[in-house]
């Protein structure tokens, strides 16, 4: 198992800190509860109750939220960019092997023509004509290497390559 970063640590003590503390809340200290008197509440009448509740909804809605805790709301509702979990690594080849699937079924490339003429090589991909460092038409693949037995084309977002052999008919 890798080494844990401070990151993970922190998180790794809050969330022991809240489960032993959800443990005393429901095993010891629920019993102590249910031993509680009547509340105060339980004497109003009911209109008094109403007026109670009208009056709190009242203060609640005109009171505004700090300027600190709106920009933390803001960031807790952002998404996570990634599991804290995982090191670079696990991230890395976790993402990888994701858009590795997913590529294969999204476009077919078939190489089947190699032309080298004055130190230029061009590459016949799906019927169309490209040299090295050129775009292809498909995925926003790059053509990275060109040969005449396979071509090796790369997506520069998420970094995979594709080995592609000559197809011969």
């Amino acid at each position: 198992m890798p080494k844990l970063t401070i990151s993970q640590k922190i998180i790794f003590s809050i969330l022991l800190f809240a489960s032993v503390f959800a443990a005393y809340d429901i095993f010891l200290s629920a019993p102590a509860k249910k031993k509680v008197g009547p509340t105060a509440a339980v004497g109003l009448k009911p209109e008094e109750i109403k007026g109670l509740v009208s009056t709190m909804a009242i203060k609640l809605s005109q009171e505004t939220v700090p300027e600190r805790y709106d920009h933390l709301i803001r960031q807790a509702e952002k998404e996570w960019p990634g599991n804290p979990f995982f090191s670079r690594r696990q991230y890395r080849d976790f993402v990888l092997s994701r858009d590795a699937k997913t590529e294969v079924k999204k476009f077919a490339v078939d190489y089947t023509g190699y032309l080298e003429a004055g130190g230029r090589r061009i590459a016949i991909i799906n019927d169309a004509e490209y040299t090295e460092g050129e775009e292809l038409e498909i995925g926003g693949y790059v053509l990275k290497h060109i040969s005449p037995e396979k071509i090796t084309i790369e997506n520069p977002a998420s970094r995979s390559r594709q080995v592609v052999p000559y197809k011969y008919e």
